[in-house]
């Protein structure tokens, strides 16, 4: 496609053999399918113009679990902190599931549906969380105008319509910027998502490095700026590749159009490959220029993404969305006072320096600690004999507030058990576990425990040594799966 006009230049809707063994020809390109990932750079453009978040802010990659529903990554481990640009890159599931549902469903449907997928017509009860990992579907031709109008909305940002004339467009439901910066803003005001934010995700989409599998793309890409995402569906019916530069969008899908599954049929190994031997037939493209006077450039953290706060180091100096400014501070890095040696906490009375420190939550950095060789944990205070540790130091990792379980049945029919799963900042504490206020033992080291609690509504308690108390309400539902959920 030629994103600056719409206009289709090659369409193959299948595999002329492939449609011979069929009662007449299928066109893929019309017919809706399983997004995969596609909507992910839509939700994650969508928060940044909303600010909500900053571009490489840190997002949580840890087990969530909403009401049965559990995220899973394509590979299976979770990255604890990881930067927002760089989950979209990697096509984090488990951070994207959790955006949706602090940004809201029906909200980003209603952008999407803005955007031109006019084939996600139902309700957002009926997408769920899902929604972010292949629970809509939409044909091509929609998915193709839906990116294309995202560097149409970026390349025509500060231009009139003098010698701008987009005429007949293609795919039929597409933005049209042209008059965006017109001087009461009104058509901007209009537009799904801004400027900035759209520079911020084509640029994630386009420079962040890509998992291992990914490995050595830019070699395939002839220098061109492209930017690109994969998809693929659950049970690999579906893969998925589009990717745009300031001239054109390629988008290529591969599969069966009975919706049979395939190994090997990914976006990454599959559609990718072809989608950049199109790129390398096609006349190099040039960058698109940043929309500077829709951005703002600020101290930020480098650690976090977020505004640098009065602790924060070290600090850079970076570009974010205007809306941006609403954001928080970074609230990851404290002041700490160390006794002489640097080794252990202690008070500001009796202490010999201050230093900065970052400090995740407890579950973020029960995965990122061993992934992140610069990760620090806290020290201990050098001046309590309680066992007391002074600050929030553990959190519950599985089951997360107002889970539904079920119990796995034994071969003998007999109930299994479910095991919880708890960690703690400081390798040497002890929690205590109670189940509806009775005791059930202690954990050291590793905090899992295996219980079997019978069906309804429970509740379950953690304490340490500083008497700090961790409480989840969870519930036992009846059934027979097998598994939990």
């Amino acid at each position: 496609m030629d994103v600056r006009t719409g206009n289709v230049l090659a369409y193959v809707g299948n595999n002329p053999s492939a449609g011979r063994s069929h009662a007449g020809s299928v066109d893929i390109i019309q017919k809706p399918r399983s997004t995969g990932s596609l909507l992910k750079p839509f939700l994650y453009a969508d928060m940044l113009q909303s600010g909500e978040l900053l571009p490489h802010t840190l997002v949580a990659d840890i087990p969530t679990h909403y009401s049965g529903f559990v995220p899973r990554n394509s590979d299976g481990q979770f990255n604890g902190a990881v930067p927002a640009s760089r989950a979209l890159a990697r096509s984090l599931n488990v951070p994207a599931v959790r955006a949706l549902r602090a940004h809201g469903v029906a909200r980003t449907l209603r952008t999407l549906q803005a955007m031109g997928l006019g084939s996600l017509n139902k309700g957002a009860d009926h997408y769920g969380l899902s929604l972010m990992v292949g629970g809509g579907e939409c044909s091509m031709w929609e998915l193709a105008g839906a990116y294309s109008s995202m560097v149409r909305i970026l390349s025509s940002y500060g231009r009139t319509s003098t010698g701008r004339t987009l005429g007949t467009v293609h795919p039929p439901i597409v933005v049209d910027p042209t008059n965006a910066r017109d001087a009461d803003h009104s058509k901007e005001d209009q537009l799904p998502l801004s400027a900035s934010s759209i520079h911020f995700t084509l640029e994630a989409l386009r420079t962040v490095n890509r998992p291992d599998a990914q490995t050595g793309w830019q070699y395939f890409n002839g220098g061109q700026p492209i930017s690109w995402k994969t998809g693929t569906s659950f049970g690999h019916r579906d893969a998925w590749a589009i990717g745009v530069t300031d001239r054109w969008c390629v988008a290529v899908w591969t599969g069966n159009a009975s919706g049979e599954g395939r190994p090997g049929n990914t976006g990454t190994l599959a559609a990718a490959p072809l989608m950049f031997e199109m790129f390398s037939l096609l006349p190099a493209s040039a960058a698109l220029a940043p929309p500077f006077d829709d951005m703002v450039r600020v101290p930020t953290c480098t650690r976090s993404g977020h505004r640098a706060g009065p602790a924060c180091e070290p600090v850079d100096s970076t570009w974010i969305p205007a809306v941006g400014m609403r954001t928080s501070l970074c609230p990851y890095h404290q002041w700490l006072t160390l006794d002489p040696t640097g080794r252990f906490r202690t008070t500001p009375q009796s202490g010999t320096q201050q230093v900065s420190w970052f400090v995740l939550p407890p579950a973020m950095e029960h995965y990122t600690a061993p992934l992140d060789p610069l990760y620090l944990p806290l020290p201990l205070w050098n001046d309590r004999t309680d066992g007391a540790y002074g600050d929030a130091s553990f959190a519950l990792i599985y089951p997360s507030a107002g889970s539904r379980l079920l119990i796995p049945l034994e071969l003998d029919g007999s109930p299994g058990n479910v095991v919880f799963e708890a960690t703690h900042r400081y390798q040497t504490a002890v929690l205590y576990w109670h189940l509806d206020g009775t005791y059930m033992g202690l954990t050291a080291g590793d905090h899992r425990m295996a219980m079997s609690p019978a069906e309804g509504e429970h509740g379950i308690t953690l304490t340490d040594a500083s008497g700090a108390i961790v409480e989840t309400l969870f519930t036992i539902v009846s059934g027979n799966r097998g598994k939990t959920q």
